[in-house]
């Protein structure tokens, strides 16, 4: 509240005081053949001076004297019902007969007045008056909504979820923009003919769409005041929100993916004014809007390196550590400046709740982790804490892995500098099958490869990706592919061939459905801008057409000897009984990694059970119960002198 205006309780004085002088008195003037509203100002209109909340809102309404005496009438009662002692009867509210004979109003102007009543008018159609009882209109009782009157007396201030954004109008000049755009949007901001028009901004989330219509709207004044379809299932009509836009001289930005909302589609049918959606890119207006609003578009592109680095310059606070290098956040993050100011406010506010001087690197990639929410229903991010000396695979395996770590370290370059994806006809996205039977190294190689690149890794869940509702597989895989590439990580779709399998005969509604949801995972992988890797034990049922568009190929076998010794020797603890032989276990029983692994920690288990260290009998037993689990052939003889350790357990 300005610091000018009298205080709320000396204007509740000057209310009370200007209602108790309302007296019989002419117009001035007759109402205007073109508008039916009265005005009639019986008295000197800067009464009203002393009541600044009436008067903005006569700005806001557009009311004629005549209706701000109503209101203050009205609104006195709300504050102090016993000043119309004498003149009503106890416990009644103000009649609309009452009102008329109280503000004078002549019989030849009655039908004027009436006119400023009806449910449509002004007062009512913004809620700033409500009518009680179902009787003749003379004989409702009028009402200040218990959200209005206080506004009128400046006693409170706008509800949180109707408080407009107040206009900035050197916000645009602190944007970056992409040239493409700062020409149209110039152009925009100066253009005065506002009225029934919508402007569209389309774009990714946390694109800038919203401070790009926050700086249009406030470079010609104007207000924002952002609604979604849940903020208006909040009231059961768009009134409130109509009149808090009135009221502050508010542009409504929706924001939404579509317009489909029934509570947005009759906010807007109501508002008689500019209005800005900020839109999904590609979205259209639909043609029932599109054919009462003149709609300008704009759309804002994905920022490339250059100016992704710049926005972090921007918004990063003084005091970072020597690691947090603007340039490298902008190649590891491909963020819009909405989703670089959520993760800088995030990492600030962590930073300050645990006492630290300065923004880490580690502080920063948490928080844009965490700003990734819309795939964390339908991906899991895995533990990076897997070495490179911790995969134990063939030569060949590895030879195509460095194939992976090379695009990983130079595929953006290559594509865009080097303009191979133009001169070779292909796309930006790396495409990797690792297949092979389960427990070789899969999962653990991408691991490694995330780790050495420095990029997260996503295991999809393919229970929350499929759905049996058409439409909503690809929808979830939209998202899923967006939200990666925009957080430059690694899809990893374990058992991939539930997803990618081969396309089958139609024989009904489902299997044409699952032909079109394979197609769809054709076509977004080969426009992904990243790296997805498959992996699946069945590799002979993926589809052929995917397989096609492989780049890299790495079967992972089960491991011979050699590597099995090692990986017998990376698992097993190195406090350990002498009896332990590892060539033993390492000859004797050709099993997977993963295989091993459960075996070591099986024994592991049994040995702290004992209070001992882990001994070779340990190992037996746990081994015995690993190959008992995968149904593979049990022979005590297998196990030489060691079989006497299993007496108890087969």
């Amino acid at each position: 509240m300005p610091t000018n205006h009298p205080p709320p309780e000396q204007q509740i004085s000057a209310l009370l005081e200007l209602v108790a002088n309302l007296t019989r008195g002419s117009a001035s003037k007759p109402a205007s053949e073109t508008d039916a509203r009265v005005a009639m100002p019986r008295r000197d209109p800067r009464e009203y001076e002393k009541l600044p909340g009436f008067l903005e809102a006569a700005r806001a309404f557009s009311l004629s004297l005549f209706e701000l005496d109503l209101l203050a009438l009205v609104a006195a009662f709300e504050v102090e019902p016993s000043w119309m002692n004498g003149h009503l009867e106890a416990g009644s509210g103000p009649t609309v007969a009452w009102l008329l004979d109280r503000l004078a109003i002549a019989e030849s102007e009655r039908a004027a007045a009436l006119s400023s009543l009806l449910p449509g008018a002004r007062l009512f159609q913004f809620g700033v008056l409500s009518a009680e009882g179902n009787g003749p209109l003379l004989t409702r009782t009028l009402r200040v909504p218990d959200d209005v009157w206080p506004l009128l007396l400046e006693l409170s201030i706008q509800n949180d979820a109707l408080r407009a954004c107040a206009p900035d109008p050197r916000l645009l000049d602190r944007l970056i923009l992409p040239a493409s755009v700062v020409q149209e949007v110039a152009a925009l901001a100066e253009d005065g003919t506002t009225v029934h028009r919508m402007l569209v901004v389309r774009g990714a989330d946390g694109s800038g769409r919203k401070a790009l219509a926050s700086a249009i709207a406030g470079r010609r004044g104007r207000a924002v005041l952002t609604v979604t379809p849940r903020d208006l299932g909040r009231w059961s009509a768009p009134t409130p929100v109509l009149r808090a836009l009135r009221w502050q001289n508010a542009v409504p930005v929706v924001d939404s993916d579509d317009l489909d909302d029934e509570r947005t589609r009759e906010l807007l049918n109501e508002w008689h004014d500019e209005v800005m959606w900020v839109a999904p890119v590609e979205a259209r207006a639909p043609a029932e809007i599109a054919g009462t609003r003149a709609i300008g578009y704009v759309d804002l592109p994905e920022p490339d390196s250059a100016t992704r680095s710049l926005l972090w310059q921007q918004v990063l606070p003084a005091r970072c550590s020597d690691d947090v290098r603007p340039e490298e956040l902008a190649y590891r993050y491909r963020f819009g400046p909405g989703r670089i100011r959520q993760a800088v406010a995030m990492a600030e506010a962590e930073k300050t709740a645990l006492g630290e001087s300065s923004l880490s690197r580690e502080r920063l990639d948490a928080s844009c982790r965490r700003t990734s929410d819309r795939i964390n229903g339908l991906a899991q991010r895995l533990r990076l804490d897997a070495e490179s000396d911790d995969l134990v695979v063939p030569d060949e395996v590895k030879r195509e892995l460095g194939l992976v770590m090379a695009w990983l370290r130079h595929g953006a370059t290559l594509m865009a500098d080097w303009d191979v994806a133009r001169r070779l006809g292909v796309g930006r996205s790396l495409a990797c099958l690792f297949h092979g039977p389960p427990g070789t190294g899969k999962t653990l190689a991408a691991r490694v490869l995330a780790r050495t690149s420095g990029l997260d890794l996503y295991r999809v869940d393919l229970s929350q990706v499929v759905n049996k509702y058409i439409g909503e597989t690809e929808k979830n895989l939209g998202r899923l592919f967006e939200e990666a590439r925009s957080a430059n990580a690694l899809l990893f779709f374990d058992e991939a061939d539930a997803l990618f399998g081969k396309r089958t005969e139609v024989k009904d509604a489902h299997d044409r459905y699952a032909n079109l949801e394979t197609g769809f995972l054709l076509q977004r992988i080969e426009e992904h801008e990243g790296c997805v890797i498959l992996a699946t034990n069945l590799h002979r049922n993926m589809d052929e057409a995917f397989l096609r568009r492989i780049h890299v190929v790495a079967e992972f076998p089960i491991p011979g000897p050699a590597e099995r010794l090692r990986i017998w020797d990376q698992h097993i603890p190195s406090r350990r009984t002498d009896d332990v032989d590892l060539e033993f276990l390492a000859q004797r029983f050709a099993i997977a990694g993963g295989d091993i692994r459960n075996a070591v920690l099986t024994g592991v288990l049994l040995a702290a059970d004992e209070g001992v260290v882990v001994g070779m009998a340990h190992l037996v037993r746990g081994l015995w119960r690993e190959l008992r689990k995968a149904g593979h052939a049990m022979e005590v003889a297998k196990f030489g002198e060691w079989g006497r350790v299993l007496e108890n357990v087969r």
